[in-house]
């Protein structure tokens, strides 16, 4: 709700061009929604070993898959991390598939159960 008022704001009142979301999936639901376009970066997935390649084009539509433990493993975070954050990525898209999705705040508890050993990286 938070997210989309902001949108409309920046949107409508505000007259913003850009706004860059990750994980608002809602706000994609509606690719009409007041006086905005989804857009993504195009990139090339390597489908043997799922390396990235971002091809720095601006794509119209929505992102069709996340990328985002590429983009942390390329950003420099442990892989302990990474792979702590695909195994509960498998598990939300699992949970998302049979609409048992966990709400923010059990997930994010979850999450930093699972982490809460790494000191510093």
């Amino acid at each position: 709700a938070i997210a989309h008022a902001v949108l409309e704001r920046v949107s409508e009142h505000i007259g913003c061009r850009a706004l860059f979301a990750t994980h608002y999936h809602q706000l994609a639901e509606d690719e009409t929604l007041l006086n905005t376009g989804l857009y993504h970066q195009a990139c090339l997935v390597n489908p043997t070993t799922r390396e990235v390649t971002f091809l720095y084009k601006f794509t119209k539509g929505r992102c069709p898959q996340s990328h985002a433990m590429h983009v942390a493993k390329i950003a420099g975070l442990p892989e302990v991390i990474v792979e702590e954050a695909r195994e509960m990525s498998a598990v939300f898209h699992s949970a998302v598939k049979s609409s048992a999705v966990p709400s923010d705040d059990e997930a994010l508890g979850n999450f930093y159960d699972s982490v809460k050993h790494v000191v510093a990286f």
